[in-house]
């Protein structure tokens, strides 16, 4: 996001403070970043979405994710450098359509890896009745699309809360939250460092707006977060959680690492909010190199964000490392294209399975209570059809069923026997 000068600064200071070789690296830094993001990201959404294998619910949440960072590459690294030049190039809707997406791709990012670590919980701790009940791939487009509408609705007033702010010494523009404007009837008592030593408060708003992106897109995800791993960890650790598969184990791993790397590469971003929270109540202050330091530290590490995730994909997944590499070669397998690979084959069959399961159990508990019942109230007509068949138990029936009818067979066996007996010592 267009940070460093578009919602942090207590201090206007741009490219003006710093010499061309540093605004040289950071230009070069900053490209770097945007074409190792979107080639990445580009691949996780292709390698997604032409192998129909790939597309369970985990992989669902990565997908978006991914989505998320390319728009966030695309529309905050190019208004970052333009930036560097001291003046916004585009209008006041541009100023405000840049910042809802910032915005935009930020929630969503931080809220899929709340699913995604929910997604892991269930599939861990409670991984047979996730799988048919919960983690299907209906439900997880459900949430998605839910969390993209929810995530509009919140941040389409606050990207209305920027606009394009001028400053005539020295002149640039910037797009910035309204509440940093300077007062235009006392121009020289502004929010910039500069010479003057009586510097205007910055107004209670925007401080409430950093402390709520702090909150709301970093602690609050974060704790939920923590929670769910620590309750998994405790699962791991108990007798239950040796059943735990390597496949699983793999894919925790794997979205832990995406979640500690978000959270290391956006600490600096929340530390710089809380700072100008702390300044803002004194704009004369003698740490503007300072908070320049931090600012670029923190852009620096949020653009990374976006460039790791496909490493980290790469480096720890199997599937993923194989995508990407038939993606490079242009070889990729038509078979991924249009077939279930095997992943998704075993994972239909264990749902399948444990479906058909449940329904053999009511099948037999069925049967075992009609024939209950037939031994009690019908054992006169049942008793021929015992007979006939001799006694033979079907393979089809459960352990309990077999066991009476075989008791039902030897009575009924027992009771002709008798019946001949009594027969013949009454005709002789």
């Amino acid at each position: 996001m267009e940070l460093n000068n578009n919602i942090h600064n207590t201090t206007i200071t741009g490219v003006f403070g710093d010499d061309f070789k540093l605004g040289l690296v950071k230009i070069c830094l900053f490209s770097t970043f945007f074409v190792l993001g979107l080639i990445g990201n580009s691949l996780v959404l292709i390698g997604i979405g032409l192998n129909k294998g790939m597309q369970t619910s985990t992989n669902l949440l990565i997908f978006n994710l991914a989505a998320a960072d390319v728009l966030f590459i695309i529309f905050c690294i190019p208004t970052t450098l333009f930036s560097f030049f001291g003046r916004w190039p585009f209008t006041d809707f541009g100023c405000k359509l840049a910042q809802f997406i910032n915005h935009l791709s930020a929630f969503i990012s931080i809220y899929l890896l709340v699913f995604m670590s929910i997604d892991r919980y269930c599939a861990v701790v409670h991984a047979i009745d996730s799988i048919s009940s919960y983690r299907t791939t209906k439900n997880t487009t459900i949430c998605i699309m839910a969390l993209w509408f929810l995530g509009i609705i919140m941040c389409i007033p606050i990207g209305s809360l920027f606009t394009v702010v001028e400053f005539a010494s020295p002149a640039a523009m910037y797009c910035l939250l309204r509440y940093l404007q300077p007062d235009a009837s006392n121009f020289s008592n502004t929010m910039i460092t500069s010479n003057t030593t009586e510097v205007e408060i910055l107004p209670i708003e925007a401080s409430i707006y950093w402390l709520g992106f702090v909150i709301f897109l970093y602690a609050l995800p974060l704790t939920v977060i923590v929670i769910l791993y620590g309750l998994m960890l405790k699962f791991l650790r108990g007798a239950r959680g040796q059943s735990v598969g390597k496949s699983k184990r793999r894919a925790t791993r794997m979205i832990l690492a995406v979640i500690l790397t978000y959270a290391l590469c956006w600490f600096f971003m929340q530390l710089l909010f809380i700072s100008n929270v702390i300044l803002s109540r004194n704009t004369g202050h003698h740490f503007a190199r300072h908070i320049d330091i931090l600012t670029m530290f923190a852009n620096i590490f949020a653009y990374l964000n976006s460039c790791t995730n496909p490493i980290l994909y790469g480096f720890m997944s199997k599937n993923f490392r194989s995508s990407f590499i038939d993606l490079l070669c242009c070889h990729y397998p038509k078979q991924n294209i249009f077939c279930i690979n095997e992943s998704l084959r075993n994972r239909r069959m264990t749902e399948n399975n444990y479906s058909n399961a449940n329904n053999l159990t009511s099948m037999y508990c069925k049967s075992d209570y009609l024939v209950r019942a037939s031994v009690v109230s019908h054992f006169s007509q049942l008793t021929p059809m015992i007979t006939a068949n001799s006694g033979r138990t079907s393979s089809s029936l459960s352990p309990a069923t077999n066991e009476i009818i075989t008791d039902v067979c030897i009575k009924g066996r027992q009771d002709s026997i008798n019946k001949q007996s009594q027969s013949k010592s009454y005709n002789s």
